[in-house]
């Protein structure tokens, strides 16, 4: 597993928002390919109906099925330690069964191994 933060401050977090609004898969990051993983390091989302979601890394599930109920959020704080990584080369990916409109924001890194 790659050191967290490795160097970097909490400075050099990325952010992006989240913003789902149907059913299924949504990426919500895209990994620039290649042998880079994607970390992630903290998020705030609140959900607008009730739905259940799963975080993935590509198609493999991060996450067992989360239960939101209606105005129901989500707060991963930082902790210095990723809550979730990718597998090299691949997307972050938020699926819902449900139709609520979920919006954020997620704090993250791109961490390419040293050969």
């Amino acid at each position: 597993m790659t050191a967290p933060y490795s160097g970097r401050g909490a400075q050099d977090i990325r952010y992006a928002p989240i913003d789902v609004s149907g059913t299924g898969d949504t990426v919500i990051l895209v990994s620039p390919g290649g042998r880079t993983r994607l970390q992630a390091y903290q998020l705030f989302l609140v959900a607008g109906a009730a739905t259940t979601i799963r975080w993935k890394s590509g198609a493999t599930n991060l996450t067992g099925p989360v239960s939101l109920s209606a105005l129901g959020s989500m707060t991963l704080d930082n902790i210095r330690e990723p809550w979730f990584i990718t597998a090299e080369g691949e997307d972050l990916v938020l699926n819902q069964t449900g139709t609520a409109v979920i919006g954020g924001v997620i704090g993250y890194f791109f961490v390419t191994p040293s050969p």
